[in-house]
């Protein structure tokens, strides 16, 4: 979850915006920006950032699933 705010953090940063705080709850998280993007392309951008980043770590912890061999008996249980 922090992967995910900070990446709208960054974002915002590389547009020239002032990030105020990161702030993390329980069942999510929000990150505070100072002022609006000054184009909806770039407000896109700056909401796209986490939800792309949570892609991305899923793809890789997919791939390190598929790809790695396993360790121990209990995580392949479901490999031939």
């Amino acid at each position: 979850m922090f992967v995910h705010e900070l990446s709208h953090a960054v974002t915002a940063r590389v547009f020239g915006l002032p990030v105020r705080s990161v702030t993390l709850h329980i069942l999510g998280g929000e990150t505070s920006i100072e002022r609006e993007a000054p184009t909806p392309g770039r407000e896109f951008l700056i909401a796209f950032a986490g939800p792309l980043v949570n892609l991305v770590l899923a793809g890789i912890g997919l791939f390190v699933h598929a790809f790695l061999p396993c360790r121990t008996s209990r995580c392949c249980s479901s490999r031939p």
